[in-house]
This record gives C-alpha cells, sequence and structure tokens, in this order.
C-alpha cells in the first residue's frame, strides 16, 4: 500500500490551489492474475470548491510470460461543489486493458474506457508508454490502473 498526498499551488487568479489524497493498492491475486485499486479525494480550496471522491480499479490476466496482460478497468468520479453538495455529477466509466511489456524496463499500456453514465464521456483512451529507471528489474504486472497512471 502507498499513501500519496499531494498540494496543488496555481499562480492564476482563476485557478484554485487544491489538495489531493490517495490510496494505492496493488498485489497478485492467483497465479497470473492481478490487481490494483487507486481511491482519491481532492479539493479544491477557494472558488467553487470542487470535491472529488474516485476510484480506479483494475484486474488483469498474464496471457504470455509476463510479457502480455489483459484485463479490464473500471474509473468512478463524484463531484459537488460548495454551494450545492447535493447536486452530485457522478461519472463511471469501464472497458479493457491491455499491457505488452517489450522487455523488464519498457512497457505499453492502452485502456479504452466507456462512459455508463449520462455525465461520462462516450469514451476515454488511455495510452502509457513506460520506462522502468533506476535499479532492479521491471517485474511486469500491474502497479496501478493505466486510467490513474495518467493524472
Amino acid at each position: 500500500p502507498t499513501l500519496y498526498l499531494e498540494y496543488r499551488l496555481h499562480d492564476a487568479v482563476d485557478e484554485p490551489d487544491a489538495v489531493e489524497a490517495k490510496l494505492l493498492l496493488s498485489d497478485d491475486l492467483a497465479c497470473r492474475w492481478q490487481y490494483g485499486v487507486n481511491l482519491t479525494y481532492e479539493r479544491e480550496l477557494s472558488g467553487g470548491e470542487e470535491e472529488v471522491l474516485g476510484a480506479t480499479a483494475a484486474l488483469s490476466y498474464t496471457v504470455f510470460d509476463q510479457r502480455f496482460s489483459v484485463g479490464v478497468e473500471a474509473q468512478y468520479e463524484r463531484a459537488t461543489v460548495n454551494t450545492n453538495r447535493d447536486d452530485v455529477e457522478e461519472t463511471f466509466y469501464l472497458g479493457p486493458s491491455l499491457q505488452f511489456r517489450f522487455n523488464n524496463r519498457t512497457h505499453l499500456d492502452i485502456a479504452p474506457l466507456f462512459g455508463l453514465t449520462e455525465p461520462s464521456n462516450i469514451m476515454q483512451l488511455f495510452i502509457v508508454f513506460g520506462i522502468d529507471i533506476g535499479p532492479g528489474h521491471g517485474e511486469g504486472g500491474w502497479l496501478n490502473p493505466v486510467a490513474a497512471r495518467s493524472n
């Protein structure tokens, strides 16, 4: 598990500062099966004081020798503003995910997520090309859902 805390300072007058907290979880479920879940809370500190609660989750299965994985991914967000916390905007996305590992350090992740609620976009496409740097080796599998890594 990882606890992540961020403070965003904006120079622009129309962009409020914000705080964000995340809890990141991932592990192997069984042979070839991995999961990742990220829980998030974000709040603007001025202006509309938008508050966003979210969860992103992924489940994947390694098809071939830590080189190719397929899975499913979901992303949920619940947003409100200070003037009317009862007026909730909820978005929910669901779709397949693919991961190609070219070697122990390079990977390509693709996740087209399709909107299932009225305020959701038709689709969000996440494409992440990653190079693991530093000591040790990238061992494949999920560290985070693809949608969460692009935020």
